[in-house]
């Protein structure tokens, strides 16, 4: 039996996978939680982490804070562990799963979820009158997306130790604490600057009201997952939900079970990206039951995130 501190916001979405786990008694609610963005899960022979945080934008060429897993350290005391990363990029995690294995513990990837209450008060609620509405209504652009064009902040490295974020010392409290500054991130901005100028039909805005948002990305071949602070977002559960064509920028972070074959990526830096674009744009159909069959077989099936998550706990011996 693990006792779990409750469920936040960010984790609508599993728990209610998780709901038959509740209903054997393998999993209790017993208080509030005692780490951002991260369920903490205490058994008899070991702890399990699942770790929310968005990852690293993949422009800034630097390894994820490990102010978390200091933290899932400390609460573990010894003990083994697991840490569950919604973003796992085997690239960005090395710093993180080098203290992990270092204090009896492991860093696994594992899926990512849509934190915004709307896709499922909206586009879960009513996905099959939409999923009808998409099938009748006309592809109008090549490709879109919808966004702010703002940069993004990343908090710089602490002063005392290059691992961990200054923000750390308020988050986890470790580190100085001394506000060394942003990195500012423009990838939404530089693929919409690259977009707008290339040949293709494109459509983006700013603000839009979600249902709104969803009625216009009918009309796109392809819809793009464009990085904020990390490489992902939700619009990538939100199309596949959907049944649409879904292309990212080029990255190494993958769910546990590999979304690589069902979403495209573009390298936008790389010469020839249009090309490659194209190909995708022309197949999108195909695109589409790629995204659809991913969704379906993954986030819809009431057993396979749980199965795997059950899974590596046997694995590794906690229980």
């Amino acid at each position: 039996m693990f006792k779990t501190y409750d469920f936040q916001k960010r984790f609508v979405f599993l728990e209610e996978k998780l709901k038959p786990l509740f209903a054997t008694g393998l999993i209790q609610h017993t208080g509030r939680p005692d780490t951002r963005k991260t369920i903490s899960c205490y058994g008899e022979s070991g702890n399990f982490f699942i770790d929310s945080s968005d990852g690293v934008n993949e422009d800034l060429g630097i390894m994820e804070s490990c102010g978390r897993i200091f933290r899932v350290i400390q609460l573990s005391n010894g003990r083994p562990f697991l840490m569950f990363k919604t973003s796992y990029s085997p690239v960005r995690v090395k710093a993180i799963q080098e203290l992990a294995r270092e204090y009896n513990g492991e860093v696994l990837p594992f899926f990512i979820m849509c934190y915004y209450g709307h896709f499922y008060d909206y586009l879960l609620a009513n996905r099959k009158a939409l999923l009808e509405e998409k099938s009748n209504t006309k592809k109008e652009y090549d490709i879109g997306f919808c966004s702010g064009l703002e940069p993004y902040d990343q908090p710089k490295a602490d002063l005392s130790d290059s691992r961990i974020i200054w923000l750390d010392k308020e988050y986890f409290g470790y580190g100085l604490g001394k506000d060394t500054g942003y990195y500012k991130i423009n990838t939404r901005r530089n693929l919409y600057d690259k977009l707008n100028r290339s040949r293709f039909k494109f459509f983006h805005k700013e603000k839009i009201e979600y249902k709104d948002y969803l009625r216009e990305s009918f009309k796109w071949k392809v819809c793009l997952n464009p990085p904020g602070c990390g490489e992902y977002t939700a619009r990538m559960l939100e199309h596949s939900a959907l049944g649409q064509a879904v292309v990212l920028r080029k990255n190494t972070y993958d769910n546990a079970i590999s979304y690589k074959s069902s979403f495209p990526e573009v390298d936008f830096n790389e010469e020839g990206w249009e090309d490659k674009l194209q190909e995708i744009i022309d197949n999108y159909e195909y695109w589409e039951g790629k995204s659809a069959d991913y969704y379906n077989s993954v986030y819809d099936s009431p057993t396979v995130i749980v199965d795997y998550l059950l899974r590596m706990l046997k694995r590794y011996g906690i229980n």
